[in-house]
């Protein structure tokens, strides 16, 4: 999370007459000893986090004023430095930002990319007018065919759930969410109007909830084999949330793509097993878990997938190079104990070009003298 301080700063002398490097050794010297004092971004309550960048700009005020003197400067800016930045922003424009992260500052939603009460398909929030009053509703979710539509192995591998409770269902929700749900549904129905959305019980359980959304979740453990048609998870929702129950069913359905990755992943394993009990000695099998090598990080599309399909391919193999997972997998996962290993250190530089459906590589090893 970037420390933010507020400082006075000497006009010409500082914003000017100093280069961003010599301006960021100043705020190192100054000011940080201060902040590792007292890190105030790691301060919910508001009202300290205002008092605290007021008291840094007094504390820095001083000095800076003297300096101004020395150099000869008669203009004395007061401005907001960013210590992961060289660059100086108004101080106004330090209290519009501290102003918006105080009003997120008591909600996870600073992590994730949009608020938590409109991840769902649009149809989901208005389900709760279609569903009857009653006071227990249940819904689960199921793989529906076998991978390639394989009729003799139906089997698939359960993986990545927890990721997602962890993520999502176990997130807070706050009037933030909210307030930002009511803005965006006001306008996304057709022609720019309002699109029906459960305010009043969203409302209720962030009251009485403490913000946790009122569902009870039961899944299969992670790493689970099992036929299709067998539920992976089960939802069941009572009382006045029970119209509630499918909400975050989109979310859940993204249990797809880790097992798939886990799946796929296995049925490599077992093919390659079964040349191994053909060719290999017993004292060498245990080369097997390092078969198949994940260079998948550079296909992926962000790095949260990098994490959770890396550490589904983890679960049959040790070999990655997507450290991400890697990371992920040892310290998250597993208490600290590593999982996945790289093959060797190597240098390879590879061109692919992709065009009108045609692949075309060129790799060139380099030759590095150690001196």
């Amino acid at each position: 999370m970037p420390c933010v301080c507020a400082c006075a700063v000497a006009g010409e002398h500082f914003a000017l007459g100093t280069s961003a490097t010599q301006s960021r050794l100043w705020f190192d010297r100054k000011c940080m000893p201060m902040l590792r004092i007292c890190p105030f971004v790691l301060l919910w309550n508001r009202v300290v986090l205002v008092l605290f960048a007021l008291l840094a700009a007094c504390a820095c005020f001083g000095p800076l004023l003297d300096s101004a003197k020395t150099s000869g400067s008669d203009s004395l800016v007061l401005c907001a430095c960013l210590c992961v930045s060289d660059t100086l922003v108004p101080l106004d424009v330090l209290f519009s930002l501290l102003v918006t992260k105080i009003k997120m500052a008591d909600s996870a939603w600073l992590t994730l990319p949009v608020p938590i009460s409109i991840m769902a398909d649009s149809y989901k929030p208005s389900h709760y007018m279609m569903y009857p009053d009653c006071q227990e509703m249940i819904a689960y979710g199921e793989f529906r065919a076998p991978m390639n539509g394989d009729k003799k192995d139906t089997r698939f591998v359960c993986y990545g759930m927890r990721y997602i409770v962890e993520r999502y269902l176990m997130h807070q929700w706050t009037q933030h969410d909210l307030d930002m749900a009511e803005k965006f549904y006001s306008t996304h129905n057709v022609g720019g109007q309002a699109f029906p959305f459960p305010r009043d019980l969203f409302s209720k359980f962030i009251t009485e909830n403490k913000g946790y959304f009122p569902i009870k979740l039961e899944i299969l453990p992670e790493g689970t084999v099992a036929n299709v048609r067998v539920p992976v998870y089960q939802i069941t929702a009572k009382g006045e949330y029970a119209r509630l129950v499918t909400f975050f069913e989109t979310i859940l359905t993204h249990v797809w793509y880790p097992s798939c990755v886990a799946t796929l992943s296995r049925r490599v394993k077992e093919s390659i097993k079964e040349g191994f009990d053909r060719s290999v000695s017993a004292s060498r099998s245990f080369l097997l878990d390092s078969r198949l090598h994940d260079f998948g990080f550079r296909g992926t599309t962000c790095v949260e997938q990098s994490i959770i399909g890396g550490t589904a391919h983890l679960l049959n193999f040790t070999g990655s190079d997507t450290m991400s997972a890697a990371y992920y997998a040892q310290f998250v996962l597993n208490g600290g104990r590593p999982i996945a290993t790289v093959r060797t250190p190597h240098l390879l530089s590879s061109l692919f070009s992709h065009q009108l459906g045609w692949i075309s590589k060129w790799e060139h090893t380099w030759t590095v003298q150690l001196s």
